[in-house]
């Protein structure tokens, strides 16, 4: 095996490794909107569609939801008076549903945000 297809070839491995462990982050985000979904508005989604780790769209019952996750860093504490500043962080997500309106995106935080788009501004 020469150069360029000993190259090709693990070129080919590595990319199908890269898929395989995208393939993988989407069906953990799908499977975290679900258990998400589920928890804030109490029936499970229709269908769960990942674009990228970070974006999908959900169907349920006819209304389209946007999904973006979020993540965002939480300093807990420093430590003052010190040569060395201590900062304990962790890091948190949270999913943000929303839903295209006659009139803008509204992000739906639970039943209520779902119904007050329904009544007062109707679904697109």
């Amino acid at each position: 095996m020469g150069l360029k297809e000993k190259a090709k070839s693990i070129y080919l491995d590595w990319r199908r490794e890269e898929e395989k462990k995208r393939q993988e982050r989407l069906q953990k985000f799908a499977n975290e909107i679900r258990t998400e979904f589920s928890k804030r508005f109490g029936v499970e989604p229709d269908l769960v569609c990942c674009q990228t780790p970070i974006t999908a769209e959900v169907l349920c019952d006819g209304i389209r939801f946007k999904v973006f996750k979020f993540e965002e860093t939480i300093i807990y504490g420093i430590k003052p008076l010190s040569f060395r500043p201590f900062i304990l962080k962790r890091k948190k997500s949270h999913l943000s549903f929303r839903v295209q309106t006659k009139r803008r995106e509204k992000e739906i935080r639970n039943l209520v945000d779902l119904g007050k788009a329904i009544v007062e501004e109707g679904l697109a």
